[in-house]
């Protein structure tokens, strides 16, 4: 990512750049919440009825 900022020759370059680095972003966090909330389910399913 930072050689890409670095050998960007121009501001569209740049935009181009940083949108796609957020959207590889958005859709990695957006994946990890995703993991989690089905860790979630799956670990509360498991546990012991009383």
């Amino acid at each position: 990512m930072v050689q890409q900022l670095r050998t960007a020759r121009s501001t569209d370059t740049l935009t181009a750049t940083l949108t796609d680095w957020r959207r590889r972003l958005t859709a990695q966090g957006l994946a990890m919440i995703t993991a989690s909330a089905r860790l979630s389910d799956y670990l509360t399913a498991r546990e012991p009825t009383p």
